[in-house]
């Protein structure tokens, strides 16, 4: 099983890592530091590669459909 939380959130981390769940923060992180430098269609590309990976998290879709409203 795959979570996501964000950064700021430290119970939830520190819960998620002693579950032993993989957190896939690093890669949404990248994925913001695209955007926010303005390279949407790379970090929608990205997103979208990590929805056919993880097609359960919420998180992912949310994303998603922010980027692709910027496209």
């Amino acid at each position: 099983m795959e979570w996501v939380v964000l950064d700021w959130n430290k119970n939830a981390i520190d819960f998620y890592n002693i579950s032993g769940a993989k957190v896939l923060q690093d890669k949404i992180q990248s994925i913001i530091a695209l955007y926010s430098s303005g390279q949407v269609n790379d970090a929608l590309e990205r997103v979208e590669l990590l929805v056919e990976q993880y097609p359960n998290d919420p998180l992912l879709h949310n994303v998603n459909g922010d980027l692709l409203t910027f496209q």
